[in-house]
């Protein structure tokens, strides 16, 4: 699986994305089924994976998301 680094401008907007649509982070987490870890995605704790980020992309309606990050190993 090929995880992503953001940076705090793609960090900021996901969060922004998510809240122009009226989501909070417990109703993203059960639409995703991913448990709690988009705070953690959110904040820069952990990297999301490629995968991750087209499914926001997807239920944000943003595809812009898709091209977030850097890969890294």
């Amino acid at each position: 699986m090929i995880r992503v680094k953001l940076n705090e401008e793609e960090l900021e907007k996901l969060r922004s994305f998510r809240c122009e649509m009226g989501l909070s982070l417990t109703k993203v987490t059960e639409l995703m089924g991913i448990g709690s870890k988009l705070r953690d995605y959110e904040s820069g704790k952990f990297n999301p994976s490629i995968e991750f980020l087209e499914k926001l992309a997807e239920l944000y309606d943003k595809e812009e998301i898709k091209n977030f990050g850097v890969k890294i190993a």
